[in-house]
């Protein structure tokens, strides 16, 4: 995978152009990793902490994309790899701000993403 051959272009190719980071996929045998997203191996691979970072916001950076959008079932896929929503700032902080300026502007995203949370948002509706 990209993620695996620690290409930042390629990840971020690939989420741009609708790549499901959900797939979990079977990999060669004797790998300890089958069954695990892109997301995921962010966490299981030798990776340095550098492209580790910049590999996680670029998964971050296209679920603000979909958010901005709207795109629930994309917002879903990621949520699904792993991506985080909580936190500071989380998806679920991002969208609750969004919703705050603009009700409604996420269509149906801030629900979805509460659904995912660990914690209680702050009752944005």
């Amino acid at each position: 995978t990209a993620v695996a051959s620690s290409s930042l272009n390629a990840v971020n190719s690939l989420l741009r152009m609708g790549a499901d980071p959900s797939l979990r996929p079977p990999l060669s045998a004797g790998t300890s990793h089958a069954g695990t997203t892109a997301f995921g191996l962010l966490e299981k691979l030798n990776l340095s902490e550098r492209n580790r970072n910049e590999m996680a916001r670029a998964f971050f950076v296209e679920g603000l994309r979909a958010l901005n959008g709207g795109e629930v079932e994309r917002v879903m896929l990621l949520l699904e790899s792993g991506v985080g929503v909580d936190g500071e700032d989380g998806l679920l902080a991002w969208a609750e701000d969004m919703e705050r300026g603009s009700p409604g502007c996420t269509n149906g995203c801030l629900e979805l993403l509460r659904r995912y949370s660990t914690t209680v948002g702050d009752g944005v509706v």
